[in-house]
């Protein structure tokens, strides 16, 4: 079972990385910052549903 609990963090880094680059990139730096607000909590909340 720790083998999957490591998976899930190294998959839910990746994509949170992705999430992260995408903002930036569509953001492009103040609007970034607020949308990269709201990534974070649902990412959080689905895993942990």
């Amino acid at each position: 079972m720790n083998h999957s609990s490591s998976n899930d963090v190294k998959f839910n880094k990746k994509v949170l990385d992705d999430f992260d680059y995408s903002d930036e990139e569509d953001g492009g730096g103040h609007e970034g910052e607020a949308s990269l607000n709201v990534p974070p909590p649902a990412m959080i909340e689905a895993l942990q549903g």
